[in-house]
């Protein structure tokens, strides 16, 4: 037997012999301090995460736009207690007369466009004098244009209404987006600890060879080179390791600031502590026809909603500002009466009958704008406005075209590559177990046998990059077709 063989089988008896001894590799013990169930996290992240919360309080404030437009249609009562003294002089003579007038009027606008006033009056001298009166008034004026079209009175109201449906579907839209950012990250999360997993193990072998190989240096079995090797397997992994570690501290700390939004600074872990994600079963859903899942998504998507709602409040508001463009004709009625008593003391029929005037009146009243400057650039901007709206209703669509057929292939492919990269780990690891073989024998060297170590890493990674882009692939495919919320709020 050869020096070299010698050396082979004891290096490969010393590392059989630490695999032994040395536990097996169990991935759910962990030194996490913290387990974490999806769900959970995602119920917080609604009622913490400040895009939700700022969402939140833009769709109530929009409330106020309606109230605000329907207060055009609330009556005023205006009441008007006034004393009144006038000096006359007449022929060199001169006199006083005072008295007291009440009045009191309500008036206001139906969503006819109709505006009416009704208003009654009791003017009386002071004590003394036989002087009263009373009077009662109604009028109404009613556009003939537009006001039967009521177009100017209700299309405040009608796009205060489609700007309130716009914020509250822009609050799903944001749910759903961040539903679907929590579950993203999460799964990351997942991915990260399993990859920080397959550095450990590789870690560990490598550190065995290194104990292996001093060993063998010490009895002059192998030369300097192969044991500076052995040292160049360790210290790269260890490199490796630390990347890692950063980068799962870098994901969970993203992880709790969606979720906890302004309590996220009293939540955060110590950089010697891990969150464990407990939730790793993901159930891969049976996808209908691309053309059927393209159009649910074009119906249940947020944002569509938005964008059409936006579109719906800005044909409001142009057809409102291309009625401005349109003389105005009005018909214009009403009635008032008055009436005169002897004291005042009181009112009799009888008196109203000696002594009352009735007013009937009607007639039209026709405005027509010359220039009108002002209300065509108001209809040029509502035109672009609305055009402006409609494009980006088309633009919402194709993107979610385009993103349901992205994340539609993601899962139809990304159970092909799951599997392909499954079992290329399997072969990456029945080709180190065969060069530890080579090895034992003297037909292989420490190099060669760290190559196929990290080759068994690598492909170890890759399966589970493959696992986190299908699943990753899942939580698209539910935001893209407006499903994240429904997930966890539907029984």
């Amino acid at each position: 037997m050869t020096r070299r063989h010698a050396a082979a089988i004891l290096l490969a008896s010393l590392l059989a012999s630490r695999a032994m001894a040395q536990p097996a590799h169990d991935e759910s013990v962990h030194d996490d301090t913290l387990r974490i169930r999806l769900a959970d996290m995602v119920r917080i992240a609604l009622q913490r995460n400040l895009d939700v919360r700022q969402a939140g309080v833009s769709a109530r404030a929009s409330s106020s736009a309606v109230l605000a437009a329907q207060s055009a249609f609330d009556p005023a009562i205006q009441i008007g207690p006034t004393y009144t003294s006038n000096g006359r002089v007449l022929a060199g003579q001169s006199s006083e007369l005072a008295s007291r007038l009440y009045t009191g009027a309500v008036q206001g606008a139906l969503r006819t466009g109709t505006t009416y006033q009704v208003g009654t009056g009791f003017q009386s001298a002071l004590p003394g004098e036989p002087l009263a009166q009373n009077t009662f008034s109604a009028s109404v004026v009613q556009p003939l244009l537009r006001g039967f079209r009521s177009r100017a009175t209700t299309a405040p109201t009608r796009a205060a209404e489609f700007g309130v449906d716009a914020a509250r579907a822009r609050l799903a839209q944001i749910q759903n987006e961040t539903v679907a950012r929590i579950e993203a990250a999460y799964y990351l999360l997942v991915e990260q600890e399993r990859a920080q997993a397959v550095e450990e193990r590789s870690l560990k072998r490598a550190e065995d060879l290194l104990v292996a190989n001093l060993e063998l240096r010490r009895i002059g079995r192998i030369t300097e080179i192969d044991l500076t090797t052995a040292r160049l397997g360790v210290t790269s992994r260890q490199a490796a390791l630390l990347r890692l570690m950063q980068a799962r501290h870098d994901a969970q700390d993203a992880l709790v600031f969606a979720v906890y939004g302004e309590n996220a600074p009293a939540e955060l872990l110590k950089d010697d502590e891990f969150l464990l994600a407990v939730d790793t079963a993901v159930v891969i859903p049976e996808l209908p026809p691309l053309g059927t899942t393209v159009s649910a998504a074009l119906t249940e998507r947020p944002d569509i909603a938005v964008a059409r709602s936006e579109l719906d409040q800005s044909r409001v508001l142009l057809d409102l500002a291309r009625d401005n463009l349109r003389p105005s004709v009005g018909l214009a009625a009403g009635f008032s009466t008055l009436a005169f008593t002897r004291d005042a003391a009181g009112f009799s029929a009888r008196d109203a009958n000696e002594a009352r005037l009735t007013d009937w009146r009607a007639g039209l009243l026709v405005t027509y704008p010359i220039g009108n400057h002002a209300a065509k650039a108001e209809a040029e901007r509502a035109d672009a406005i609305a055009k402006g709206a409609s494009l980006a209703l088309l633009q919402a669509e194709n993107a979610t075209r385009v993103e349901v057929r992205s994340a539609y292939r993601g899962i139809t492919i990304g159970r092909q590559r799951l599997t392909r990269s499954t079992e290329a780990m399997r072969l990456a690891r029945e080709q180190y177990e065969g060069e530890r073989e080579r090895l034992a024998l003297g037909l292989s060297d420490i190099f060669r046998l760290l190559q196929y170590e990290e080759q068994e890493s690598q492909a170890e990674f890759e399966e589970a990059r493959a696992w986190f882009d299908l699943v990753n692939a899942v939580v698209r495919y539910r935001a893209d077709t407006g499903q994240s919320v429904r997930a966890y709020t539907n029984p």
